[in-house]
């Protein structure tokens, strides 16, 4: 199950607007671990939660662009803000040896790693995120600049750990402020601190955001969103109630600002050709 919410859109020249998209996806969740892995626990947004402005994803090494694969399913991901994804395949054409299904390419030289989407944006994939140790390593590359057809740029920042944006700059002049809080989880082997989004702030207008423990697991649910307005999102998730259930640390239940709900069961299945089941 996904959803999609843009926590802040600030107009830009020519149509390159700011939009800070977070997005949910039940898939992300693995119950069985700690909830602290890279595929499930501890983004900077909570539990099942992402915020970024694209990423590609690679299970070989940080070289997207050589065709080192074995197989197609370790083949790069493509990522976008609102959580869609895209396969990237090795082609034959020498103006696109890496390219999506929906026309994103990219390049790797001097360096550096390239995405084009299909209106002439450029993504300079600059920030290198590791998870896992080897052999079972995930590289995750995030951009750093983005430049669309007409000469418009962003520059993103982030910290020295893990994909955590701390500034959005154009050459416009517009600026976004991401702000972190820590929490500190209790150990047998001593306590440690988890960094999670706790406001975006720009041109007055400020988005913040609030957490609750898992309370079985080290790790955050994102439970409120306080818009700029003073409205607010608010989730609840489902308790772990035995290794039988379909729907362990899921989100349940949505408030929107409106005063809507919206409520969420889920079912298990396998996809073809899948290892292990998941809740949709």
């Amino acid at each position: 199950m996904q959803w999609h919410n843009t926590d802040l859109s600030i107009p830009g020249n020519g149509g390159f607007d700011l939009e800070l998209i977070r997005s949910y996806n039940s898939a992300l969740i693995t119950p069985t671990d700690n909830l602290g892995s890279f595929n499930g626990g501890n983004q900077p947004v909570g539990v099942g939660w992402q915020m970024h402005l694209g990423k590609v994803i690679s299970k070989s090494d940080a070289k997207v662009c050589s065709n080192t694969i074995v197989s197609t399913i370790d083949n790069p991901v493509l990522e976008l803000p609102d959580g869609s994804s895209q396969i990237f395949s090795f082609t034959n054409d020498s103006n696109a040896r890496v390219m999506t299904a929906k026309r994103w390419k990219a390049e790797c030289s001097n360096g550096e790693t390239i995405v084009y989407s299909p209106d002439g944006t450029k993504y300079l994939m600059g920030k290198i995120v590791k998870s896992n140790p080897d052999p079972k390593a995930i590289y995750s590359l995030y951009p750093t600049k983005i430049t669309d057809k007409n000469g418009n740029y962003a520059v993103i920042t982030y910290e020295n750990r893990g994909p955590r944006i701390t500034q959005i700059s154009t050459n416009d002049g517009r600026v976004v402020d991401f702000g972190y809080s820590d929490y500190i989880v209790p150990s047998s082997s001593g306590n440690y601190t988890i960094s999670l989004l706790s406001a975006i702030s720009s041109v007055g207008k400020t988005v913040k955001y609030y957490y609750s423990q898992v309370p079985d697991r080290g790790a955050f649910f994102l439970s409120q969103v306080i818009r700029s307005d003073g409205n607010s999102w608010n989730y609840s998730y489902y308790a772990n109630t035995g290794t039988a259930t379909d729907n362990r640390y899921l989100l349940k239940q949505v408030e929107t600002p409106y005063g809507g709900t919206f409520n969420y069961s889920y079912s298990v299945f396998r996809p073809i050709g899948g290892t292990s089941n998941a809740a949709v």
